[in-house]
């Protein structure tokens, strides 16, 4: 996380969530009408969360769109190498689901939320390719964006760029396809509006279609 009183220009860091928002006067007067607006606390909590870099979007009945992806930070651990002294395969798709589930927990989803809305996300396909190394306790961090998605937020494709830290490169592209799964019912669901909103506000790609 980013600490509230970093001083860094917002147009020099990626978009990392925390709990402050535009200095804006104007668009937080925006932003005060859209969240009384919201029908639940969860809503009015996942948009408190997002950090954007520049005047507010208007607003169609989501959350906002940032301009910029959610962004994690690690190191690649011991359990992570393999026989060839660099990170393992499982690894990096270890380290982009965690940076799935950390991006739901920073807008206002924990797992105690999930397990009381009885949903949780499944992956359908996996996609990895593989560019650089990272070696033992190289740090690195992992960039995620929406690349397709059904209008009701049902099943979505998401992509995570795996950059080093010393250097930039791209190590790695995780692609997934996902589904909101009901976990009493055993079948793929429509998630609700407030979990919707959090995915349709999440850094679009390039190549973003909708499906």
């Amino acid at each position: 996380m980013v600490s509230p009183d970093a001083p860094a220009p917002l147009s020099e860091q990626p978009w990392i969530a925390t709990p402050r928002i535009t200095t804006d006067a104007s668009s937080n007067s925006n932003l005060d009408t859209f969240m009384n607006g919201l029908r639940s606390p969860a809503s009015r909590r996942a948009t408190a969360l997002y950090l954007l870099p520049g005047p507010l979007h208007q607003f169609r009945g989501t959350l906002p769109r940032v301009s910029a992806p959610f962004v994690e930070r690690f190191s690649a651990r011991w359990v992570d190498m393999d026989f060839n002294q660099h990170m393992r395969n499982a690894a990096y798709l270890g380290c982009a689901e965690e940076t799935r589930m950390r991006f739901l927990v920073a807008n206002g989803f924990p797992p105690d939320e999930l397990r009381r809305l009885q949903l949780g996300p499944v992956t359908v396909e996996d996609k990895l390719t593989y560019k650089q190394e990272l070696r033992l306790l190289e740090p690195f961090s992992v960039e995620l964006t929406l690349v397709a998605i059904t209008d009701d937020a049902r099943k979505m494709k998401l992509r995570n760029r795996v950059l080093r830290d010393r250097d930039g490169a791209l190590c790695a592209t995780v692609e997934s396809v996902g589904l909101w799964f009901d976990i009493a019912a055993r079948r793929p669901v429509a998630p609700p509006e407030d979990l919707r909103a959090v995915w349709l506000g999440l850094h679009r790609s390039e190549d973003f279609e909708r499906w």
